[in-house]
């Protein structure tokens, strides 16, 4: 990961922030702290400093998809599943037609809120991977993702999706 955010900011001249933390913490005040920490205050306030912002989505379900999200315990899952749960976010979960479905997720994760991520001017999805169909559309219909970056497998699949009804 270090190697790729080198990478990345080499390429785009930018500065760079590394905050390594884990992508979920079982104890939320253990989060909380580490959001008090100077080095992780610093890199969340940041976050309304972002105007371009390159995310993956990974997939709610019995089978997750997403590194990030497979990381969570398993009776987290289950609950987001229950609520409707589709599409994992940079550490929050959409619903079907795009909408948040559980907030409390977010207290356990370090990253951008999706009241934040609404506010980055170009909210960019790189996703490979039929499977996500569902999770990508859902991730369009939240409003947050602007620009898509797909490939032609999972064009075809979002293709098959049927149509949600307004």
């Amino acid at each position: 990961a270090r190697r790729l955010l080198r990478r990345a900011l080499a390429l785009t001249g930018g500065p760079g922030y590394p905050f390594p933390a884990p992508f979920f913490i079982d104890d939320a005040r253990t989060a909380n702290a580490l959001r008090r920490q100077p080095n992780g205050a610093s890199t969340l306030a940041g976050f309304s400093r972002i105007t371009t912002a390159v995310v993956t989505i990974g997939v709610i379900g019995p089978r997750p998809i997403g590194v990030a999200y497979s990381t969570l315990p398993l009776h987290f899952s289950e609950q987001l599943m229950r609520l409707g749960g589709v599409a994992e976010l940079c550490g929050f979960a959409l619903g079907e037609e795009g909408h948040v479905v559980d907030a409390r997720l977010g207290r356990h994760c370090l990253s951008i809120s999706p009241a934040q991520l609404r506010r980055v001017q170009r909210v960019i999805a790189a996703v490979s991977d039929p499977a996500k169909a569902r999770a990508v559309r859902a991730a369009c219909l939240s409003g947050i993702v602007n620009s898509l970056g797909i490939d032609v497998e999972l064009a075809q699949a979002l293709l098959r999706l049927p149509r949600i009804r307004p």
